[in-house]
């Protein structure tokens, strides 16, 4: 299979294949026929965008924030483990 995301060819793997049927069938429950076969498009089309576990999560420096807290002043605490 292939999936184009803008003028790029991306070729969907077997994995990709397992992980946009688990897309589609964790979010397809109430969906007509035809919004079915959209969404399995779109997927296809966006494979690439979507995690796949909690570690391939990237970062960008694309987009820049800044939070203003104009009274209040930022707290710094030691990371906690969680049990």
């Amino acid at each position: 299979m292939d999936a184009v995301l803008g003028t790029a060819a991306y070729k969907v793997t077997q994995d990709d294949a397992e992980h946009i049927n688990c897309l589609f069938e964790a979010s397809s429950t109430e969906l007509s026929d035809g919004q079915r076969a959209e969404a399995v498009e779109f997927l296809r089309r966006n494979v690439q965008v979507f995690s796949k576990g909690e570690f391939d999560i990237g970062q960008t420096d694309l987009v820049e924030h800044k939070i203003e807290t104009p009274d209040n002043r930022s707290v710094r605490q030691a990371l906690c483990r969680h049990l």
